[in-house]
């Protein structure tokens, strides 16, 4: 890989947040992990991504796609949401940059 790819992931459950953070350095990206949607801006705003990988923050269907849609609006960078709430982490959703 030319150069490391920085990827951002926003993760509320610490041990999902440090496995994938483990998963993508050892695959050798460069990995910033946050745990609230007030550090995810934080870290936005300090620097650009390659990808940003969230959980959804939360069970609600349209809490999800609000918190999506700011997200969007935040960055360029690709968004890929993903929630282990369900009994396979199968539920994959891509959201384009506008």
């Amino acid at each position: 890989m030319a150069g490391y790819k920085r990827v951002l992931v926003i993760d509320d459950d610490p041990v999902l947040g440090e496995l994938v953070t483990a998963i993508l350095s050892e695959a050798g990206y460069q990995v910033e992990l946050v745990s609230t949607a007030t550090a995810a801006y934080l870290a936005l705003q300090a620097g650009d991504y390659d990808l940003i990988l969230s959980d959804s923050l939360s069970s609600q269907p349209s809490t999800v796609w609000q918190w999506l849609n700011q997200l969007r609006v935040a960055t360029s960078s690709p968004i890929l949401t993903f929630s282990a709430r369900l009994a396979i982490l199968a539920c994959v959703t891509w959201v384009a940059p506008s």
